[in-house]
């Protein structure tokens, strides 16, 4: 059985594109358009890998990340963003695993995912 992966993204056409994009790769994906509604499904089931943008309004994704380490410290958290270097301190810092920079390009995000899920 491939890897549970929850996607958090407020951009739709992105969500759907990545989510299709990893079901059809193997991957059980769960979509949530905001960080609220990510941590309560975190919060309910179990995921493997999460991939979340940077900036959502209401709870951002650095938000979403230190809720994730206060209880599920070892998943592995993935974060998209188009502003990539301004960010990418800061999620190192707070456990982010890597960052995936927008536009993204789908072969580097597979090898993103399947790096992420191998060492956790």
């Amino acid at each position: 059985m491939h890897a549970k992966i929850l996607l958090v993204d407020d951009d739709p056409r992105s969500l759907q594109n990545l989510g299709q994009f990893l079901r059809s790769e193997g991957y059980d994906v769960s979509e949530s358009c905001d960080g609220s509604e990510a941590a309560t499904m975190l919060v309910n089931e179990a995921f493997d890998l999460i991939i979340s943008d940077v900036i959502m309004p209401g709870v951002s994704g650095l938000q979403l990340l230190d809720g994730i380490r206060s209880f599920a410290p070892k998943i592995p958290v993935l974060f998209m963003t188009g502003f990539g270097s301004i960010y990418r301190n800061q999620m190192i810092e707070r456990g982010a695993t890597d960052l995936i920079t927008k536009p993204f390009d789908l072969n580097e995000v597979l090898s993103k995912v399947e790096l992420a899920l191998l060492m956790r």
